[in-house]
């Protein structure tokens, strides 16, 4: 039997890294999908990091309303590796939309 779990959660982001999203114990679990937008309200820039805890600059970086998406697709299989993210000024968040099927 195959379980979908989805996730929708807001993630306050300092100036400090913070884990956004486990890594996924493939192949019990795999994600699906996964949606990161950049909420803040005062003009944070947030650094996503894959696999690695996040450092300012180095990853990809989401301005105000920036986004970052992955879904599964005939070619193409999201991360199932950790993600994390880090802001460039205190009080940054980020919106996240995360499907993972359990199998």
């Amino acid at each position: 039997m195959v379980t979908e779990i989805n996730r929708n959660s807001l993630i306050a982001v300092g100036t400090s890294a913070v884990l956004i999203s486990d890594m996924v114990e493939y192949p019990r679990v795999e994600r699906k999908v996964i949606s990161i937008v950049n909420t803040s309200t005062a003009g944070q820039v947030i650094t996503l990091a894959f696999g690695t805890m996040a450092e300012a600059g180095k990853g990809v970086q989401l301005a105000v309303g920036g986004f970052y998406q992955e879904s599964h697709d005939a070619g193409f299989t999201p991360t199932q590796d950790l993600i994390s993210a880090i802001s460039s000024a205190a009080a940054g968040q980020v919106s996240i939309q995360e499907r993972k099927l359990v199998k």
